[in-house]
């Protein structure tokens, strides 16, 4: 059992050092959500009710894009993207569907 501990210690050293760089990663991106979760806000923006939601994103992921693509096809909502070379972010607006659940329970 002795002999494992080292080697335990050392990847959770490793791993805690992984950990920290995505973080600063992120942090040195910018923006307000993280890029594994963009596409999230955005379906969120897109389901809301028809009131304007903006978002400031670090740089857009390859799936963010496709997924606005996908937004825009099934919804027929378009977003309006502005780069903001400052902070190297972009802000993200757009107006909600409106989206309503009619099989929920009124109350």
């Amino acid at each position: 059992r002795e002999r494992e501990r080292p080697t335990l210690l050392l990847f959770f050293e490793t791993a805690g050092e992984a950990t920290s760089m995505l973080l600063l990663d992120e942090i040195f991106r910018g923006g307000c959500v993280d890029a594994q979760h963009q596409h999230i806000v955005v379906q969120l923006m897109a389901l809301c009710p028809e009131d304007v939601s903006k978002v400031r994103f670090g740089k857009l992921t390859p799936f963010c894009i496709q997924f606005l693509r996908d937004i825009k096809t099934f919804f027929g909502l378009t977003m309006k993207i502005v780069a903001d070379p400052d902070t190297k972010t972009t802000l993200l607006s757009g107006i909600g569907s409106g989206y309503v659940n009619m099989s929920r329970r009124m109350q």
